[in-house]
């Protein structure tokens, strides 16, 4: 287990933020995330004073750890607040054992944010102020597509294309973690259909109106199998760092994969993947299906454990997380596109990566089905049952007949919205 452990500097002012109702007496509140890019954000926050009377003392867990090592600390000296991840069936977990404030306990307003939906649990609740809204698509090693003499796909026949030709060269064309579910769920499934499903289609499978054996739905399904042959030989066993690797160092073309990727190139940050090769440049697209389109995905939020006695300086924290300040210094140093929904000041000299991220915001599918609370609502959820529907097909274990109906029997098993409709 790594972890990475960053105190940040002491803010000894007692104020009120503006938003706040009262005074706070000098807090320190303790920050869990899994999120190495925000170290710096956190650091200027408590540099500047931004948060009168606050000090936020960031502590960094590896993503492979952070769901069971937060199961344990909010039982009891855990953390006060905490980078959460989106989706019902994560929130559940911490609900069902009382471990989470809601925004509605905390009176915080997230009517202003982008990303609303990846922030609620299946009781339909808010429990975090939504964090970014991350870009999540093809990711191309740019000095590869140089060397293959190609420019990003925009249909998909250029696409297949481009990714023989990769293999014929000696290299991986789409290099795929297929052993981490939150992978298979979140990203990889929601950014085949938004290349390859229509908006409508989609719309309908959360009102379960269409069903997951539609044909549009097995098509992309039968496109994973098919693309076997252009991935890593054994995608079941490659793990997401895995798979992140051999991309950056240019061994593989691309991956699907979320922008946060290119957080470290744009921020030249040390450690990581930017330590295997500094000169990466991911390049992004879509999967250039009839739909074409790439996921803006709510990347999760801040959430309050409920087990800390800081309630009102948590509140002041997750307040200040809602504001135009904060959205300025999340573009900033995350370099991140921040969930804000307001107009802010876009910082002077933005990455160009940052603005090749933004441009495609335009690009996003209208709806991710991953986020549906009727598809989550209850076991097994939509979200597990993608996973193990890849796993099957990455595996060779599953047509994509057979990987659409497994999903589709197990959300009748619990008589989801579509039920009647998809027997």
């Amino acid at each position: 287990m790594r972890l990475l452990k960053t105190s940040v500097a002491v803010v000894t002012a007692v104020a009120s933020l503006a938003t706040a109702q009262a005074a706070l007496a000098d807090e320190t509140l303790k920050f869990w995330t899994f999120r190495e890019q925000e170290t710096d954000l956190w650091n200027r926050i408590n540099a500047e004073n931004l948060i009168p009377g606050v000090t936020v003392e960031l502590e960094r867990i590896s993503s492979e750890d952070y769901e069971s090592r937060l199961r344990i600390a909010l039982r009891q000296d855990g953390p006060d607040f905490f980078s959460s991840k989106s989706g019902a069936a994560w929130y559940d977990q911490f609900v069902s054992s009382g471990s989470l404030l809601s925004m509605d306990d905390l009176g915080i307003d997230v009517s202003g944010m982008n990303g609303t939906a990846g922030v609620v649990a299946s009781d339909g609740v808010k429990y975090a102020v939504p964090g970014s809204i991350q870009l999540q698509s093809v990711i191309y090693n740019g000095a590869v597509l140089e060397e293959l003499g190609a420019d990003v796909p925009t249909t998909l026949e250029e696409f297949e294309s481009l990714m023989a030709l990769a293999v014929e060269e000696g290299f991986v064309g789409l290099h795929v973690d297929g052993r981490d579910g939150w992978f298979l769920n979140q990203v990889m499934n929601e950014v085949i259909l938004a290349g390859l499903v229509s908006d409508d289609t989609q719309r309908g499978l959360e009102t379960g109106e269409v069903c997951f054996t539609n044909p549009e739905i097995v098509a992309a399904f039968d496109k994973v199998v098919e693309w076997r042959s252009i991935m890593n030989s054994n995608p079941t066993a490659t793990d997401y760092e895995g798979m992140r690797t051999p991309v950056v160092l240019g061994d593989s073309l691309a991956m699907i994969d979320g922008a946060w990727t290119a957080g470290n190139w744009v921020r030249q940050m040390s450690g990581g993947l930017y330590d295997v090769n500094p000169d990466f440049v991911p390049v992004f697209g879509a999967v250039p299906g009839a739909n074409g389109k790439i996921v803006a995905h709510p990347d999760g939020g801040y959430a309050a454990s409920a087990t800390s006695e800081k309630t009102d300086a948590i509140k002041a924290v997750l307040e200040f997380t809602t504001t135009a300040k904060f959205a300025e210094l999340f573009l900033e140093e995350v370099a991140e596109t921040p969930a804000y929904g307001g107009d802010y000041d876009k910082p002077a000299g933005v990455h160009p990566i940052v603005k090749d991220i933004s441009a495609q915001m335009s690009n996003a599918a209208a709806v991710e089905p991953f986020l549906a609370q009727s598809l989550n609502a209850e076991q097994p959820t939509y979200a597990s049952l993608s996973a193990q529907a890849y796993q099957g097909m990455l595996s060779g274990d599953l047509t994509g007949a057979q990987a659409a109906a497994l999903i589709q029997e197990g959300l009748n098993s619990w008589n989801y919205v579509g039920a009647d409709n998809c027997k």
